[in-house]
């Protein structure tokens, strides 16, 4: 059995999969398996060989990978930065209890909000927050925020249309964190689709502050 499945199929997460002795060759027939959506591979024990074939897989243009859940597992942040420079089709990111994954998110932040990301990412799971699908209503209150998570979140609300209010009082946000987030707002706000996000500030009153697209009145 290759590593991808699509998501309508039993449900198997690969772990044990990946980590018998044939992950290696289940992992070059990946290229094979590329019209399915779906990667599960938490708690899985992937080798270099493997990583860099998802890596491959991320950055190619025939191979459009909806959801990728590599939890638990030692994968390099840096490759998984580098492939989302370029993937198109990731629509959902699972890294909770990923190895050194804290030390990369900066770097994926950032990458998520270049003018010129093709990326289409907008729901997120990691140690730091979650984004999940469906989810209008995401609260961080009182929860310290670092740059990396922060930069991240702002990049996944460019793409994210369910997010309806956001909840960051008390979180310790920096003024830049808080201008690259409201910038991402903004471009929003010419999006055809009216939305409102709420988003929390020191200087709003009770912390949050209601942005409205046209043709609402912010309030």
């Amino acid at each position: 059995m290759g590593l991808l499945h699509e998501r309508r199929a039993p449900q198997q997460h690969l772990g044990q999969a990946a980590s018998h002795a044939d992950a290696p060759r289940a992992g070059r027939d990946a290229h094979s398996l590329c019209a399915h959506s779906s990667l599960h591979l938490s708690s899985a024990t992937l080798g270099k060989d493997v990583q860099n074939e998802l890596v491959d897989i991320l950055k190619s243009d025939t191979c459009p990978l909806r959801l990728l859940d590599v939890s638990n597992t030692a994968f390099d942040g840096a490759a998984l930065a580098r492939a989302l420079e370029v993937n198109s089709s990731l629509r959902s990111l699972d890294v909770r209890h990923v190895t050194g994954m804290a030390d990369s998110l900066e770097n994926i932040g950032s990458i998520l909000l270049k003018p010129e990301s093709k990326s289409n990412l907008a729901y997120f799971r990691s140690d730091a927050f979650q984004v999940l699908e469906g989810e209008t209503v995401i609260s961080l209150r009182e929860r310290p925020m670092v740059k990396g998570a922060m930069l991240v979140l702002s990049g996944l609300l460019r793409r994210n249309r369910d997010v309806q209010e956001l909840d960051l009082a008390a979180t310790g946000l920096r003024l830049d964190w808080v201008v690259a987030l409201i910038e991402v707002l903004a471009n929003n706000l010419q999006s055809a689709s009216p939305r409102s996000i709420c988003h929390s500030t020191p200087s709003s009153r009770a912390g949050r502050r209601r942005w409205s697209a046209p043709p609402r009145r912010a309030v």
